[in-house]
């Protein structure tokens, strides 16, 4: 629906991006019922500018999303417009656990990557207040430079090069990276499909795996982008889709995420 509407001409002021997204989706040409709305604040500010009426309403607010520098933009499954900031913690006492052993739900397949196709050592962040360029000159010595550019809407420079920054963190190392996997739905329990239709897109998902059953078993925490079903007469297949979970704030007790130090066996607590 989205897709196929343009944005409203006027003028945007300057504003979160929470903020900026309510303003579109009250627009005439858009007109998101309030009641099917879950849009936090945000955290980024964005630039006053003029809109022509040109612009696709998708394009224009997954471009507002981009700006949030972590946050979520997604349809809810239970039919919710709904933007999680870059602050917005998953839930993690209850998190979904996949598993090649016994302990959680089983699955037929992963896909893992490793390497250097998702590395980049030079972030170039654009907006109409200007260019922020960040590097890591470690890096780039390692792999040799790889390069990304991301165009945001952010109101000015030391934002951008705070987006430069972080996701040249993120990025400009080779990390482990759980792409997907696939559950069979009719190899498993009633009670873990139940919680498997319970997950909701920006959920955080635990994953345990052997490669190749060589070695110590894998354990991850990622997050859940994509959920894709596909069903037929006789199978139902369930391919979730991950990206590497970013946790903004320490997890008062939690035995992975409120560890502290490098080697710490405790975690933080009251």
């Amino acid at each position: 629906l989205l897709a196929q509407q343009k944005l409203t001409a006027g003028t945007a002021i300057e504003e979160t991006t929470g903020d900026r997204i309510e303003d579109v989706l009250d627009m005439a040409s858009v007109d998101w019922p309030v009641d099917d709305r879950r849009i936090d604040t945000g955290q980024s500010t964005l630039g006053s500018a003029v809109l022509d009426g040109s612009e696709n309403a998708l394009s224009y607010l997954q471009e507002v999303e981009l700006s949030e520098i972590g946050g979520s933009l997604f349809i809810s499954r239970e039919g919710y417009l709904t933007f999680k900031d870059r602050l917005a913690t998953p839930q993690v006492d209850g998190a979904i656990l996949f598993s090649d052993t016994s302990d959680g739900i089983p699955f037929t397949n992963i896909e893992v990557e490793y390497g250097t196709e998702n590395l980049y050592n030079r972030v170039t962040v654009t907006s109409p207040a200007g260019t922020a360029i960040a590097d890591d000159t470690i890096s780039q010595n390692l792999y040799g430079i790889s390069e990304e550019s991301f165009s945001t809407l952010l109101s000015d420079t030391d934002q951008l090069d705070a987006a430069a920054t972080f996701l040249l963190d993120r990025y400009s190392d080779p990390v482990l990276r759980i792409d997907s996997l696939t559950v069979d739905m009719d190899a498993i329990t009633q009670a873990q499909r139940d919680a498997i239709l319970e997950l909701e897109l920006a959920d955080l998902a635990e994953i345990k795996f052997t490669p190749n059953n060589v070695g110590a078993q894998i354990d991850k925490g990622q997050l859940i982008i994509g959920i894709n079903h596909s069903i037929s007469v006789d199978s139902h297949r369930v391919q979730l889709k991950f990206a590497p979970a970013v946790l903004n704030n320490f997890i008062i007790g939690d035995a992975d995420f409120g560890t502290i130090g490098v080697d710490a066996d405790g975690v933080l607590a009251f």
